[in-house]
């Protein structure tokens, strides 16, 4: 859990670099959740989640988009869109593998937690042996940061991100229309 001198609150699991809450205070010391998330551990591996991959607070990658036909030149991905499209690296992505915690860091101006995950060549079909590494940062400014890095040794489509739905109401309100 990364910490700020305000009270913001941000935890982070190993399972996919998921961020699992961000608390905000709001008075009295009182703090509310402003994320979407599962309110249980067992919500990320039921049945429901998989089939429906939302991918709340996850790292995706190895490719952060839609790979259509699930291929590009001669390589054949992981089809997990209607069987036959790639999305966010395939059927079991980087939001469904355990990162390492390799660093975790207290400053007097951010907190940081870095979790690395080695993907080896040709997982969900990409080529390369690729070790990934995010870097999630909470500064006193109540910043949330997410940095990226990846080494690999072939040519391969790369691109990450995290995939965090905030909800500012604090759930009293949804996102439906009315």
């Amino acid at each position: 859990t990364l910490v700020n001198d305000n009270g913001v609150e941000v935890s982070v699991m190993n399972y996919g670099a998921t961020v699992t809450s961000v608390l905000l205070p709001v008075g009295n010391g009182i703090k509310e959740y402003s994320f979407v998330v599962f309110d249980t551990l067992e919500g990320y591996f039921s049945d429901e989640f998989l089939s429906n991959a939302p991918y709340f607070g996850a790292t995706i990658g190895r490719y952060c988009a839609t790979i259509q036909n699930a291929s590009y030149d001669d390589v054949k991905l992981s089809a997990n869109v209607n069987n036959t499209h790639c999305l966010h690296g395939g059927v079991q992505g980087f939001d469904k593998k355990y990162g390492v915690l390799s660093d975790a860091i207290a400053l007097k101006i951010e907190s940081s937690i870095t979790l690395k995950y080695f993907s080896p060549d040709g997982e969900q079909g990409f080529p390369g042996n690729v070790t990934a590494v995010v870097i999630i940062a909470l500064n006193n400014n109540n910043e949330l940061s997410f940095r990226y890095e990846a080494d690999t040794d072939k040519r391969t489509p790369l691109s990450m991100t995290n995939h965090t739905y905030f909800n500012l109401s604090g759930f009293m309100e949804n996102v439906r229309r009315p």
